[in-house]
């Protein structure tokens, strides 16, 4: 009862090394990903400019008669 021979050991924290590696690979791509605060500010980055190229598009038609 609760004997692991040396290769079950060797295995079990073989296995934990590998996954411990491989969270950190997982985090290391989430972290270069952008947050939704991130996402969020390009949102309104883009909306904003889109409102002032249709400001500057109105202020270059010709007045009405």
């Amino acid at each position: 009862m609760g004997f692991d021979s040396p290769s079950a050991r060797l295995r079990r924290t073989g296995g934990v090394a590998k996954a411990e590696a491989e969270y950190e690979k997982f985090r290391v791509l989430e972290a270069a990903k952008p947050s939704a605060a991130e996402k969020a500010f390009e949102n309104a980055v883009q909306s904003i400019k889109k409102l002032e190229a249709g400001k500057v598009a109105q202020k270059k038609r010709p007045p009405k008669k």
